[in-house]
């Protein structure tokens, strides 16, 4: 299209650069335009990495566009608004520390000890955060001024988890360059821990990895609720960054937007919720009353019963007369009564009703094993009687408390390797018994699973090394 105009009184043709005088013109310059780029995928765009099928196909119904990859060499990142990814994969990809794309928001879930991520501070300190510490901490705190859709999940999802784990892995901070010690309380200030130990150690929390760069969320494990946790990171970045996450999942949590079936069972779930937060509060009061309990029942059994797995000397001689005495033995201290130069076996205990039945008893307690030496003087200890009383005793008992500090329940049988001197004792009544089967005998009468005469006649038809056995 040809268009006249005048300009300082000439004519000219517009778009021809040419006058009707016949001078040539030099063509027009072009207007100028935006770029144009083509290929342009809806946000949120997330690439999705390290899940299974299952879990891969649910995040992925979360964003407008995603994307399953083994890693990150495969995509341009500039592309991509968000990774959802085990934490391992993270460092799989990076080789240990990494550096995000400032604008990469992440939701990493971990589960390896050895997992890092980095960032910089505004001032281009480095840090790197790593979960290589490990808590024994049973003992939790929620920090007051969680979001309520966060602190739910923290309730009723990863407080859960981690009460059932041996141990836990910590969030640690640490400085990769840089100096300045006072930035590194600004950098830990940068953090919103989600559950921490009594001690402030962090299990899980989101940070921003500088200013005007993404967040991040790490959370300690995949067995959580993944959908669950990445339905609430998507809500909390609408508000952060709308243009990378224009939509905010919580509206499809609206009553307005929910069908009568999702509204009927959505307020079913309700009152279950209301429920079980009655019942676990129930349950708590009666575990803290049952821990109270236990743990006072504990230091009672330590000072009795469970001397005789772990004490030695006059502790251990003292919880041997006491369990005797709960199988219904009468039985006598010795030691008080001889002068501490010219000491015998350590109890006398004889059987109700039968005051022909004597048994002299030692009691000795090892960090090491049993000592055949001690057979001898229980033989010494016999020849004493003998010459007192003018007649045998009839049993000699030899109970033993062997190493001492070691787990009983991978202790060896007293003297296993010295089984001709254990038979030679055996033939003049004696009897070697280990304070576990003692230990076991005290439990079987207390829980009535056992009478004390039954034990009694036990102990006294027994010969050699005692062996705790029940029908």
């Amino acid at each position: 299209m040809l268009v006249n105009s005048k300009v300082d009184g000439k004519e000219s043709v517009e778009g021809q650069g040419v006058e009707s005088q016949g001078e040539v013109k030099s063509p027009a310059q072009p207007t100028p335009r935006q770029r144009r780029i083509v290929g342009i995928k809806p946000s949120p765009r997330a690439l999705i990495v390290g899940f299974d099928d299952q879990r891969s196909l649910q995040l992925a119904e979360l964003f407008q566009t995603s994307q399953r990859v083994g890693n990150f060499g495969a995509v341009r990142e500039a592309e991509w608004d968000v990774i959802v990814t085990t934490a391992s994969t993270i460092t799989e990809h990076r080789g240990g520390s990494i550096l995000p794309a400032p604008h990469l928001y992440i939701l990493a879930f971990g589960g390896v000890h050895d997992i890092h991520a980095s960032f910089s501070t505004n001032d281009s300190t480095v840090w790197s955060l790593g979960c290589s510490r490990l808590t024994l901490a049973r003992e939790f705190e929620i920090p007051p001024d969680l979001p309520a859709d966060v602190e739910r999940l923290v309730l009723t999802d990863l407080l859960p988890w981690a009460q059932k784990q041996h141990v836990n892995a910590a969030i640690q901070f640490e400085q990769v360059k840089g100096v300045s010690h006072g930035n590194w309380y600004n950098a830990k200030a940068n953090w919103q821990p989600f559950l921490q130990t009594a001690d402030r150690e962090t299990l899980a929390g989101s940070f921003r990895r500088g200013k005007n760069q993404a967040e991040t969320w790490l959370l300690p494990t995949t067995e959580v609720d993944v959908v669950g946790w990445a339905k609430v990171a998507i809500s909390h970045w609408h508000e952060l960054d709308s243009k990378r996450f224009p939509y905010d999942l919580s509206w499809r949590q609206s009553e307005r937007w929910l069908t009568p079936r999702e509204l009927e069972v959505k307020r079913k779930l309700a009152l279950v919720l209301a429920e079980r937060e009655k019942t676990l509060a129930g349950l708590l009061e009666r575990e803290r009353q049952l821990q109270i309990e236990l743990a006072e029942l504990g230091r009672a059994a330590a000072a009795l019963e469970r001397v005789l797995l772990i004490g030695q000397g006059t502790p251990l001689v003292e919880a041997v007369a006491r369990a005797l005495e709960a199988v219904g033995f009468i039985v006598e201290p010795m030691d008080a009564k001889q002068p501490a130069n010219d000491r015998r076996e350590d109890l006398r205990v004889t059987a109700p009703g039968d005051s022909e039945w004597i048994a002299l008893v030692e009691v000795r307690g090892y960090r090491n094993g049993a000592q055949l030496s001690d057979l001898m003087r229980l033989g010494r200890f016999r020849g004493r009687y003998l010459k007192e009383t003018g007649r045998e005793p009839t049993a000699c008992w030899y109970i033993v408390n062997q190493f001492v500090g070691v787990d009983p329940g991978s202790r060896q049988k007293p003297l296993g390797g010295n089984l001709d001197e254990v038979h030679e004792f055996a033939t003049d009544g004696g009897l070697i018994i280990d304070t576990r089967d003692l230990f076991a005998l005290w439990n079987a009468i207390e829980s009535g699973t056992l009478t004390p005469n039954d034990a009694r006649s036990m102990l006294r038809e027994s010969r050699g090394v005692f062996e705790m056995k029940l029908n």
